[in-house]
């Protein structure tokens, strides 16, 4: 799955989601649940202070609580930082299925931005964790630290680095465009039929 086949340079000029999701531990091949869940809107890529917050053990009506996240996300892109294993993406998997239970349409691929893989695409870097683009970019979050609960920890934090990461993503891009194209073949001469002089 490429989450990042539809960034272009006027995404952040629209409304997106910075999402975190935590799930339970893999045990025995059961299926991981979803434990907490936490979605902050973004305009021009910087958090508006409109957040989606739910601890799913806490919530009596889940399908409810997941048909408003869905109706918030809306056709917005989702930006969301992880790491796929063996080309899945669990955490996004499991909130699509969580959809389809809660009677809601998924979300697609293509509204997907991955963090994880525009890192590694501008550090060339397949290990680098949030924390270290936080570090490099000398993002820290005032926010993000107020609060105990994990996943809006980490969306706060998600929100914080994304502009920066996709002004240097979309350089980078801009770079791979002009080195392809002087590499593109210069057309041959053609070759001249020989006259012979008799």
């Amino acid at each position: 799955m490429d989450m990042i086949s539809s960034f272009n340079r006027q995404s952040l000029q629209t409304r997106q989601i910075a999402l975190d999701i935590k799930l339970s531990d893999a045990k025995n091949g059961v299926q991981q649940q979803i434990i907490e869940i936490a979605a902050l809107e973004l305009r021009s890529g910087r958090a508006t202070g409109v957040e989606f917050h739910v601890v799913m053990s806490e919530t009596p009506d889940q399908a409810k609580i997941l048909q408003s996240l869905r109706r918030f996300i809306g056709e917005n892109d989702v930006v969301i930082n992880t790491q796929s294993v063996a080309g899945k993406v669990h955490e996004i998997d499991s909130l699509n299925r969580a959809f389809v239970g809660a009677e809601v349409g998924v979300v697609p691929d293509q509204q997907w931005t991955n963090l994880r893989k525009m890192s590694d695409k501008v550090f060339g870097a397949k290990t680098i964790t949030l924390e270290k683009m936080l570090d490099k970019y000398g993002v820290t979050s005032v926010d993000a630290l107020a609060t105990e609960d994990r996943a809006l920890r980490d969306a706060r934090l998600v929100a914080g680095v994304f502009k920066l990461l996709s002004t240097d993503y979309a350089a980078v891009l801009s770079q791979q465009e002009k080195a392809n194209a002087t590499k593109q073949p210069q057309p041959q001469p053609q070759n001249q039929p020989q006259t012979h002089s008799g």
